[in-house]
């Protein structure tokens, strides 16, 4: 018997929390997946991603799949001498590392830095040649840029209008309008201050048959003995007071 074997399993299901679609192109991206790979691995059904007999690698790996949303867990597969014996089974890859070299590809591929143009650029437009051979530049001085113009007023003949006094006499001849006679029928307006009269009309009281009815002198008191409150009477000394007339 050696040493035991960790097992990051995936339940092929996402935690509870987390978009089924999202998680599973997260992973996708995470452990660089080919398509046969993603469909064997997200097939409903646990599936061993790593086997390794490093915990603290099973343990990071499990912990960096669960925050992207992966139902995953760590397991203990002690291994026989006859698995150890027998080849490693296929594995779906682990993530790639961070460090700054570019990553191999399974073909054999490796990314390098970027160097030029993907595409040609267009050559750069010459300038124009402008003539300026007929153009001058003089000093800036106190002189306007342009000429000031002068616009003459034009002249006007008041020889004919006149200012007089102002006096109580109206701008405008009022017109004499006659003012028409409104023939307003009789509302019946009473003078002001005088009470209206009630709406509708005042119905009669009716008058309830007491004959039948007798009044009996009581038996006893009204209360009872403990409604009653006793009130002690107090004197009051008018000795000091005087009544005098009006």
């Amino acid at each position: 018997m050696s040493s035991p074997d960790f097992l990051v399993v995936f339940a092929g299901k996402p935690l509870d929390g987390f978009e089924p679609l999202a998680m599973r192109t997260q992973v996708e991206a995470m452990l660089r997946l080919k398509p046969a790979q993603s469909e064997k691995l997200f097939s409903g059904q646990p599936v061993v991603i790593k086997r390794t007999q490093d915990k603290a690698a099973a343990l990071t790996l499990a912990r960096e799949l669960k925050s992207l949303g992966a139902d995953v867990s760590v397991r203990v597969a002690p291994k026989t001498e006859t698995e150890a014996s027998a080849p490693d089974a296929p594995e779906v890859p682990a993530p790639p590392s961070t460090h700054s070299e570019p990553p191999e590809t399974d073909a054999g591929l490796s990314l390098k830095a970027n160097e030029g143009f993907l595409v040609d650029p267009a050559p750069e437009a010459s300038p124009p040649v402008l003539d300026l051979s007929g153009l001058t530049a003089e000093p800036i001085g106190e002189t306007p840029l342009a000429p000031v113009q002068t616009i003459d007023a034009p002249a006007l003949d008041l020889s004919g209008l006149s200012v007089s006094e102002l006096d109580d006499a109206p701008l405008m001849e009022t017109a004499d309008d006659p003012v028409p006679i409104i023939d307003t029928p009789d509302f019946g307006l009473d003078a002001p201050g005088a009470l209206l009269e009630t709406v509708g009309q005042s119905e009669p009281v009716p008058m309830p048959d007491l004959s039948a009815l007798s009044v009996r002198a009581s038996d006893g008191d009204l209360l009872d003995a403990s409604e009653k409150t006793d009130i002690t009477v107090k004197a009051i000394d008018t000795s000091g007071l005087e009544v005098q007339p009006n």
